[in-house]
């Protein structure tokens, strides 16, 4: 790379500059495979990348290249690591102790939330929210090897096996993973003293419309509008909701008791189908 910077430079002071444009693909088509997940990050981007800025990508990459455990290059690929090996996932509550050099070494490229520690297609898959982590990757071995080099690095708990995370529990199972709020729903039942109410078997009645003007407005709209909330974030593991809570949602500026009968409708669903997953 130093070389053709200086070869670039030496064109420009003679008047016939090349394009930059052509001089980055062209790099870029001459990678060997070991860059492919930075080839893949650079052409994902939608703005046009400078010869400077690539420059300077590329010598990044070449410090996480070197960061690599070299009996870990025997690991195949999968397009599909969580499902292939759920076992591998690993449940994390690091201390705050950071350290941006070495976040560097292990890839963070342009948002992606996959760290490559090979150059063969193993993957290790690190997923951050605040100070929890989620670990996966396609071979244990290697997931294991990364959790040693984290507990080098930074002082973290090893929660095991990932069983419950930000309110959905991972419950593994012969064809995968099941993901279910089951806790979730219990809780929004219990706030709503639903718990024991008679379960119906769907989420919307199709006898009665819902429409705006039905009914009389609610004196209290707050536990509406609270209710109704929740029931967004459960739409994660329940995409058979998604049609009612999106219709309830558009009521929450003006909520009636029409609104709110269809509200305990769907809580009644709820009762009856409560250990349902994604």
């Amino acid at each position: 790379m130093q070389t053709i910077k200086s070869g670039v430079d030496d064109l420009a002071l003679l008047g016939a500059p090349l394009d930059e444009e052509e001089i980055t693909d062209k790099i870029l088509d001459g990678l060997s495979d070991d860059y492919k997940e930075l080839v893949r990050a650079v052409q994902a981007q939608d703005t046009f990348i400078t010869f400077e800025e690539l420059h300077e990508k590329l010598l990044n990459f070449e410090v996480s290249l070197q960061s690599v455990v070299p009996e870990q290059h025997h690991f195949p690929a999968t397009a599909h690591p969580t499902s292939k090996s759920n076992k591998n996932w690993r449940s994390f509550n690091p201390q705050h102790n950071t350290n941006t050099n070495w976040r560097m070494k292990i890839q963070f490229l342009d948002g992606l939330i996959n760290v490559v520690l090979g150059s063969r297609g193993h993957i290790i898959y690190l997923l951050v929210y605040v100070d929890d982590l989620i670990i996966t990757g396609n071979n244990p071995q290697l997931v294991d090897s990364f959790v040693i080099t984290l507990a080098h690095r930074f002082s973290i708990k090893d929660l095991g096996q990932l069983s419950y995370f930000l309110g959905v529990e991972v419950i593994p199972n012969q064809h995968g993973i099941l993901l279910s709020q089951r806790r979730y729903i219990l809780d929004i039942l219990a706030r709503t003293k639903m718990t024991e109410a008679k379960p119906v078997l769907t989420p919307i009645p199709t006898s009665r419309p819902l429409m705006l003007t039905s009914g009389t407005p609610l004196t209290n709209p707050t536990e509406y509008r609270t209710i109704v909330g929740s029931l967004q974030y459960l739409l994660i593991t329940r995409p058979d909701l998604a049609f009612i809570v999106n219709k309830l949602s558009q009521y929450m500026h003006k909520p009636t008791t029409n609104h709110w009968t269809f509200v305990k409708r769907l809580l009644r669903y709820l009762c009856g189908t409560v250990n349902e997953g994604l």
